[in-house]
């Protein structure tokens, strides 16, 4: 009865990993993660039912396959999901951060750009210096607010890193 009931203890993780899973995919489905993440959902879902039908064959006492094959079966599958899990993370997350620097370098060096510009047209004479002090507090302001969206960027990727840990935690 012992291994019946950690099965069914298994099954029931499997169950909020899978739960999680999904909740995970309605976040990243339109992105080009969102076919990786589906994939690993449909293998957590062949694994519950795994865990289901043997968790059965359990309970009934019906001797089907060969302990050792069953064994050497769960290892398999499991390294499989393990490396699934690690290299979608690795991909995902290397993705995120990789595009938010990118965007970070494109909205600074348009600022930089402006701010050259500024720099320029200050040089032409006392009529452009009321103008152009004016982009300057304008490129300041809007490098301050880029600091301040990359921050938050940085802390809704932690967000989400620290959602997908706890899934895994879960999972563990």
């Amino acid at each position: 009865m012992i291994p019946v009931i950690i099965v069914s203890i298994g099954a029931l993780i499997m169950l909020a990993a899978v739960i999680n899973c999904r909740r995970l995919i309605t976040i990243v489905k339109k992105t080009e993660y969102g076919s990786k993440w589906m994939a690993l959902f449909v293998f957590m879902m062949a694994f519950l039912a795994s865990y289901v039908f043997y968790g059965a064959i359990l309970f009934k006492n019906i001797h089907l396959v060969d302990p050792n094959l069953l064994v050497s079966l769960v290892f398999l599958f499991g390294a499989i999901f393990v490396f699934m899990v690690v290299a979608l993370n690795y991909s995902t997350f290397d993705g995120l951060l990789v595009r938010k620097q990118r965007e970070l370098f494109e909205k600074i060096t348009k600022s930089a750009h402006s701010l050259q510009t500024s720099a320029k047209r200050l040089a032409t004479g006392s009529d452009a210096i009321s103008q152009t002090s004016t982009q300057v507090a304008q490129g300041v302001y809007g490098i301050a607010s880029d600091v301040e969206q990359q921050s938050r960027s940085t802390s809704e990727a932690h967000g989400l890193i620290d959602q997908i840990a706890s899934a895994i935690d879960q999972v563990s």
